[in-house]
């Protein structure tokens, strides 16, 4: 055995590299050149006949890989000071990945922040960066990446609750839940991507979690309208907004459709519902592919699209009272629910404008292959296993609501062959120079 001051070569003899011991220490080092610089480092392994077997065949293969030009230094020495490794990473040509327990949620999500979240609509960079900011940072901003585990998440997920306003402290709903995860999981995998990180998903268990609450919370249903509670409920509805109101039931149209609903979209025969407008931001990308759609145009549709076109000062059919482009948190709070209070309605938001027209339709007799291309979706799935809750009183009304809806309403195509193709809307200028709104065989 040859002695060199503090360092003791051992009789072991790797192909490449040597194993050695420190005096007064149990441990194994290994000493090898590499790129003209010597390096040592501890195994961490005791001095026993087992491991130095083991470093040996170690040494072995990373002689192998040196000599094949295959060998990367972080990869085999995880452990080495960071400047080393990116000294090797230089002359290996290789980029230098930090280890996930070495990079903090915070630091790698100010850099998405910067990066990534621009790539997204900016409705959805509003609702990720809040979510960030209000939610995941505070929560997880300290903590490196190793420690985002399932268990992590589901106390992560259990802790989610109203922060302010009437519900404050009151669990969320497991949709919310769900949204909140959507750019925590992004980030994550962004990173894990980008670092070549292989961990665990720790997602599943957060969203085992979330269906057993889901499990346990009792589903709140939009319940439809009756014909006789519709009409109780216009009757205590400043009638300017009957037009909206009723096209919301009468074609199924959310509240962004019909924000972005233009005088030009309407035709004698369709309504082409192409664009929407969420929190002020046109898109020309509905909600799902299937909802850009276009409507048959019923005589009781026709009517009421008229209405509000010829009330509206601009290029956009529906607007609020004042002129204002139309506002719908405005039109929730001053319109519809001052009237479902006078009409002694309650459990019913606009939305159920759009499950009632299911049912209403149903009843009526159109066919569910019709309904789904006039409710936007993709199959009859959503007409029956979401919008298809019946209820008790429909069929009693059923004459009512033909009435109501038209005639036409089953068979819309043979109405509107009686309306000359060449009449649509237009803006006209008239004499005291405001925009007029000309309806031409509408």
């Amino acid at each position: 055995m040859k002695k060199a001051m503090n360092l003791e070569t051992l009789d072991v003899k790797p192909s490449f590299g040597s194993i050695v011991k420190m005096k007064r220490s149990t441990s194994l080092y290994v000493d090898i050149y590499y790129h003209e610089r010597r390096v040592r480092m501890s195994s961490g392994l005791d001095d026993t006949r087992e491991n130095r077997e083991k470093l040996t065949r170690f040494l072995n293969k990373v002689g192998e890989k040196i000599e094949q030009r295959t060998f990367c230094f972080a990869e085999a020495f995880p452990g080495a000071d960071e400047s080393l490794k990116r000294f090797f990473a230089e002359k290996e040509k290789r980029v230098i990945h930090p280890e996930p327990e070495h990079v903090t949620f915070s630091q790698y999500t100010k850099r998405w922040l910067q990066d990534v979240l621009p790539r997204f609509s900016s409705g959805k960079q509003d609702d990720y960066r809040k979510d960030i900011e209000y939610r995941l940072l505070p929560f997880f901003g300290k903590l490196p990446f190793t420690r985002i585990s399932g268990v992590m998440l589901r106390e992560f997920v259990d802790g989610l609750t109203w922060k302010d306003g009437k519900h404050k402290g009151k669990p969320l709903s497991p949709h919310r839940k769900r949204n909140i995860l959507i750019p925590l999981k992004a980030i994550w995998e962004d990173a894990c991507d980008e670092y070549q990180w292989d961990l665990r998903d720790p997602f599943r268990a957060a969203k085992k979690r979330i269906r057993e609450d889901a499990g346990q919370q009792e589903k709140k249903e939009r319940e439809i309208f009756l014909f006789s509670e519709w009409q109780q409920f216009l009757d205590n509805m400043d009638p300017y907004y009957h037009p909206v109101t009723e096209i919301m039931l009468m074609t199924g149209m959310i509240a962004s459709e019909i924000r972005g609903f233009r005088k030009a979209d309407s035709t004698p025969q369709l309504l082409h519902v192409r664009n929407s407008i969420v929190k002020g931001v046109e898109k020309e990308k509905l909600k799902t592919q299937y909802r850009k759609r276009d409507i048959p145009v019923t005589n009781a549709i026709r009517r009421r699209v008229m209405t509000a076109a010829s009330a509206s000062p601009g290029e956009y059919a529906f607007t609020m009272k004042d002129g204002r482009p139309f506002d719908f948190n405005s039109y929730r709070k001053t319109v519809w629910n001052p009237a479902l209070a006078a009409a002694g309605l309650t459990n019913k938001v606009p939305y159920s404008s759009r499950h009632s027209l299911v049912q209403w339709a149903l009843v009526v007799g159109m066919t569910p292959v019709r309904l789904v291309e006039v409710m936007g979706h993709r199959d009859k799935k959503m007409i029956f296993g979401v919008y298809g809750r019946y209820r008790q009183g429909l069929v009693e009304e059923r004459r009512a609501i033909q009435e109501y809806l038209g005639e036409d309403f089953l068979n819309p195509e043979k109405a509107a062959a009686l309306v000359p193709h060449s009449e649509t809307f237009s803006e006209t200028q008239g004499p005291d120079g405001a925009n007029r709104l000309k309806a031409v065989g509408f």
